[in-house]
């Protein structure tokens, strides 16, 4: 995180172009988007989208509500690591899909 930070202040570009730009740059091939809104009432509701750097495809998406922030972040990115494969190379995925050799 901290060198796409670097790469964005050197590129002196502002705005989420900037960040995928940064993100390609440093040789990521996919980049997490998110958004928090606040709905009113003490509901919140988090927008996170898995996107192709090379495609600008959205791959995945997903929308939560609830009233605790970190709760509602913790629960996004267990939703997004659960969608990545997390095989080795030379792996096969076993019955919990989980990497065995």
């Amino acid at each position: 995180n901290a060198r796409i930070e670097e790469l964005v202040a050197e590129s002196g570009a502002v705005g989420g172009a900037a960040y995928a730009a940064a993100a390609r740059e440093a040789g990521a091939s996919e980049l997490i988007e998110g958004a928090i809104f606040n709905l009113g009432g003490g509901l919140l509701r988090l927008d996170l989208r898995e996107v192709d750097l090379a495609s600008g495809t959205v791959r995945r998406a997903t929308s939560l509500e609830g009233r605790d922030l970190v709760a509602l972040v913790e629960q996004g990115a267990a939703e997004i690591a659960a969608g990545f494969d997390t095989t080795e190379a030379g792996e096969e995925a076993g019955p919990s899909g989980s990497g065995t050799r």
